[in-house]
Formats: C-alpha cells, structure tokens, sequence
C-alpha cells in the first residue's frame, strides 16, 4: 500500500515523463518564454527613441496584453493537454488501477499546471529584472519601464490563474476540446478587451465640468508644488534662491533663461544665484557630457529623463563639499521622470525657438551643461511658487467629491477591479503613473489616488499629499482566493466526468 506522499509523488512524476516525452510541450513552452522575453527587449529598445508620452504609453500597454494573450495561450495549451486529453487518453485509469483516488489525481494535475505557469512566470521575472538592471544602470529611472518589467509581473500572475481556472472550468464541462478551447478564449478575450475600453468609456462618459482626470490632476499638481516647497524649506541655499527669485522684477520667459541672461536693473541684485551660477560654470567647463543641440528645444524626452540626471550626478561628485552640494542634490533628486512632470504641466516651457534668443543663449552661457542646470534650478524654483498656476474657478470640495465616486465605482465594479489589477502598482510613482495614465485617450487608467490632508483643515491645500487610493494588493488576494476557489468546486464536475468515461 503507497503512503499518502509517496502517492503525490508518483502521479507528480509520472506528468513529468508525460511532459517530457511530448517534444510538442517542449516546443511550446520555450516559444513562449522566448516570446516573452523578445517582446520585452523590443518594447525597452523603442524607449530611447524620441517618441511621445502618448506613444509610449500605447506602445507599454500594447505589449504587456501581448505577454497577456502569450500567458493565456500557455494556460490554454498546458491546461487542456493535462486535465482534459489525459482524461480522453484514459491515462487516469492507469493510476486509478494503482491504488491513487481521485482527489489526488485532481490536485496534482492542477499543481503541474500551476508549476508550469509559474515556471514561465519566473523566466520572465528574471529575464525583465536583468532588462531592468541593465537599463537602469545606463538611464534615469521610467515609470514605464518599471511597468512594463517590474509591476506587470502581478497583473501577468493573476491573470495566469484567471486564465487556468477558466480552463480547467471549461475542461471539466464541457464534452469536446474545442469547445473548452473557444469558451476559455472568448472569456479570456473579453477580459482584455474590458481593461482597454472600461476605462476609455468611463472618461468618455464623465460629463461634470470638472472631469474626475481634471481634478485629480490638480490634487496632483498642488501636492507636487508642496514637496518641492518642503525640500526648499529644508536648505537654506534653496530657500535664499527661492526669496531672492521672487524679488526680482522679471518676466517668466526671462528668469527660465537663468542668471547669465537675466538684465537686473537698478538696485536689483542676485548674488546668490550669481555664486551658484559660477559653481555651474567652473563645474561644467570640460566636462563634454552634452551638445547643444540635446538642449536647446526641451522636446526631447529621452533629454529629460536622461541627460539631467547624469549631468547633475556629475555635478554632485565633483562637489561634495562645495557649499552648494545641496544644490545639485535638489535638481538630482528631482530629475527622475521629468518627462512625465512636463507632460502633466508641472514646469514652464519657454520659446526657445527665436533666433536672437537661441544666440543670446550661447554666447553668455559656456557650456550646454551649465545653461541646463541653471535652467531647470530655475524652472523647478519659480513652479514651486507659482501659485497662479494653480488658480481656479473649481471649488476644492469637488476634488474631495469626485475621488469619493470614483472610490466608490473601484470597490464594487468587478469589471474596475480587472482594470486596476492591469495598471499594477508601483511602490515608488504609484500616483504619478496614475495621473498620467488617467490623461490617455487610449490604454487609459482607471483613476486611483486620494488627498491626504490635515485633518483639522482638509481644505488647506499646502498641506495636501496625493497618495494611491484603493489597495490593489487586497483586490489580487480576494480574486486569487476566488479563483482557487473555482479550481476546488471544478473538482466535483471533474470527479463525476471520471465515472462517466
């Protein structure tokens, strides 16, 4: 008589040989690990193209429902030759004679097919975490490359188990293999369909004045104008820049330009920005790390997301205990995903395009690597005490209104949960991908964030934080524990198909 284990093991190893003496299982598995991995390496290679953020929004999205329907499509293959042709091979009957009951048959194909997935979930994991390391060891961090490698990888994990357990589902009952195989893909078809236009339509049919992408962008827009307040506040290098900045009798378009440029008349003064001005120049002269042309204009994304972090990380080593460090720390610490903050309107964009400007420009400013780091000093400064950006006929309790419906929509809309579980999370930008995400007209996100406030003044929007609203996590363990919920009750129609054949 074969003790409980040793049962386990047998049925285990016996889909093993099974597995490995199918040359078509082989081929299939590594199509699509191969599959993934190319997909991935191909959407990373288009980033440092000069494509929109639109673009590369699309592109992201695209290719995370293609490594999708490559997922299902294993989840299909795997999933009908384990548990429906074994059956109709009568292979359950070879280890019925042996003393192995049914339940234990059930579970362990079921665990074959789950430790196949996985598997191929784990290639994809550590191949998308060396695209990641090696990408970010040469660029500035991405929140879209962080999604597309990093945080799709527990979309791709639920939706591997959504897509077995319809599987199995429809393997157990339905009769012929090519009907489980059509219902188990229009199901799984549907679903993505749903993740791309459930949210497209929600924003089509939001018809408020104040649209709910609208006002979260504000939220967004006032807390950012907080945290760079904030790290003002804690230097006072910073802060004597940020006073002085609003001293000066000057136009926007003229301060952007940075202190080589400006035209101070009478007794205006800018002697702090004039010693931060020469530490640029004196840091800079040799350095060689740009061209004009990676400057001039501020279209590039690839120039906002790149070449600013590694101008102000050289910056930051070449002085370390110069009296501004704290300088080039701040313009570091806030060159991560520009792009994505100018696309949001989180920064002023001058006309760099006139002729007898461009010209100025070259002739006070010795390097390309000076005239940015006294530029985007300038920029981030002067937003942070733009409060006209923010003005508005929009009373702030509509903010606080519209976040409330829609939290109210993503915890009982199952069709928003799929949608939420498809954006993933990010730990580090989770409401920045939002935002941007929410402002798409294709592939769009389903709005997820919320104001943390003073509770004493929610109103008092200096105080205001956005933070990510509705907890994704829990949303994947109640759908996880749901589908392992189906797989079990798939069991009984499995056990009474057993009889039958």
């Amino acid at each position: 008589m074969l003790k409980i284990g040793d049962k386990y093991r047998l049925v285990f190893n016996n889909q093993l040989i099974i597995f490995k003496n199918n040359w078509s299982n082989i081929i299939w598995f590594s199509i699509l690990a191969i599959l993934t991995l190319v997909i991935n390496v191909t959407c990373v290679a288009m980033f440092n193209s000069n494509n929109t953020i639109e673009s590369k929004y699309i592109m992201v999205n695209m290719f995370i429902i293609l490594n999708s329907i490559i997922f299902m499509v294993g989840s299909l293959y795997f999933s009908l030759s384990v548990i429906f042709n074994q059956l109709k091979n009568g292979i359950h009957k070879l280890e019925l004679k042996v003393g192995i009951n049914i339940k234990i048959i059930y579970i362990v194909r079921v665990l074959f097919i789950l430790a196949l997935m996985s598997t191929l979930l784990l290639i994809n994991l550590i191949f998308s975490a060396l695209i990641f390391i090696i990408y970010s060891s040469n660029n500035a961090s991405d929140i879209l490359v962080y999604r597309l490698l990093i945080s799709s990888i527990a979309w791709y994990s639920i939706w591997v188990l959504f897509s077995v357990t319809i599987t199995i589902l429809f393997s157990v009952l339905f009769k012929r293999e090519g009907t489980s195989a059509l219902m188990s893909s229009l199901m799984g078809f549907l679903m993505l369909v749903n993740v791309v236009i459930t949210p497209m339509f929600g924003m089509l049919s939001n018809n408020s004045h104040f649209k709910i992408d609208t006002t979260n962008k504000m939220a967004f827009k006032i807390s950012y104008k907080n945290k760079l307040t904030k790290e003002i506040k804690s230097s006072n290098n910073l802060e004597n820049l940020f006073k002085e900045m609003r001293e000066l009798n000057l136009s926007d378009d003229e301060l952007i330009d940075g202190y080589k440029l400006w035209n101070l008349s009478g007794d205006q003064k800018a002697e702090n920005f004039k010693s931060v001005s020469e530490v640029f120049e004196k840091t800079y002269y040799n350095s060689n790390l740009l061209k004009w042309d990676d400057v001039i204009g501020f279209k590039n994304n690839t120039l906002f997301n790149e070449k600013i972090k590694e101008v102000s990380k050289y910056g930051m080593n070449k002085n370390k205990n110069n009296e501004y460090h704290d300088v080039f720390e701040f313009i570091y610490n806030n060159s991560d995903n520009m792009a994505y903050f100018k696309y949001l309107g989180l920064g002023y964009t001058s006309n760099e395009n006139e002729p007898n400007r461009l010209q100025k420009i070259k002739e006070k400013y010795k390097t390309p690597e000076e005239y940015l780091m006294n530029r985007v000093l300038t920029e981030k400064l002067l937003y942070s005490s733009r409060d006209r950006m923010f003005s508005t006929s929009m009373d702030l309790t509509i903010i606080f209104d519209n976040i409330k419906e829609q939290r109210l929509k993503n915890i009982l809309n199952p069709l928003n949960h799929f949608c939420l579980m498809f954006s993933s999370v990010d730990y580090k930008n989770d409401p920045l991908i939002n935002v941007v995400g929410t402002q798409q007209m294709f592939f769009n996100s389903i709005p997820n964030i919320k104001v943390k406030t003073d509770k004493d003044k929610p109103k008092n929007s200096e105080k205001w934080e956005v933070k990510r609203d509705i907890k994704v996590e829990v949303i994947y363990i109640i759908y996880a524990s749901l589908f392992v919920g189906l797989i079990t009750s798939s069991y009984f129609i499995f056990r009474k198909k057993v009889f039958l054949i």
